[in-house]
């Protein structure tokens, strides 16, 4: 039986009270949770995975995200592990491209994990795809409130297992409630039309499409 109830996680928080072996042990877990819910996501094919890595990408995208921001706020995870969320203002996600555009894909840990299961010349892909849906997300903030801070779910998955017994919508309740608290907006995109009714549940809206895609958005309410 896994737990509902959801941490939201900052690296050197959880580092002041817990040895490092743990912090490892839960890193890995949330990281492997990013990987085996995002196995048959559309990147897969754009980025020509090799056969038996499926895991390795978003894991590795996760992990590159989680170690740029590793004293911040970023993560929020299920008591179990088994699913997770991570959620970056348009602070970050400029910050974390702009990291994209110089860092060596060789020695970065997460990347390196990429690399395990896609070609380098592909990484270039997954720059090209946060500056898109950065820039969407822009777009749509800039028609409703110019210069507003918002926040972005860049990733939400659950374990295959565990899938089914509420745990998104457990992080979902968290993360627009910790929006609440801070007066921020909410974005998110749906991977599809069968993605909206989930959103809409919490008070998202569809606002714009990106190649297909449902945009939406949660005001400040």
């Amino acid at each position: 039986m896994c737990a509902q109830g959801v941490v939201l996680s900052r690296g050197a928080k959880w580092l002041k009270h817990h040895t490092l072996h743990q912090a490892q042990q839960r890193h890995a877990r949330h990281v492997k949770t990013f990987g085996q819910a995002y196995m048959t996501h559309r990147w897969q094919r754009q980025l020509h995975t090799k056969i038996g890595k499926e895991q390795d990408v978003f894991a590795g995208f996760s992990r590159m995200m989680l170690d740029r921001f590793s004293d911040e706020p970023v993560l929020y995870l299920t008591d179990c592990g088994k699913a997770a969320a991570i959620v970056l203002t348009n602070q970050q996600q400029a910050s974390l491209i702009e990291a994209l555009q110089s860092m060596d894909f060789s020695i970065i840990h997460g990347t390196l994990q990429m690399l395990v299961a896609i070609p380098e010349d592909s990484i270039p892909a997954v720059r090209t795809e946060l500056e898109e849906t950065h820039k969407a997300a822009a777009d749509v903030v800039q028609n409703v409130d110019r210069g507003g801070l918002h926040k972005q779910i860049v990733l939400i998955g659950t374990q295959p297992e565990a899938q089914g017994k509420g745990l998104a919508s457990a992080l979902m309740h968290a993360i627009t409630s910790e929006a609440d608290k801070q007066h921020h907006m909410l974005l998110a995109e749906a991977p599809d039309e069968s993605g909206v009714g989930f959103y809409a549940k919490f008070g998202f809206d569809v606002v714009g499409r990106r190649e297909l895609r449902p945009l939406m958005m949660r005001k400040v309410l």
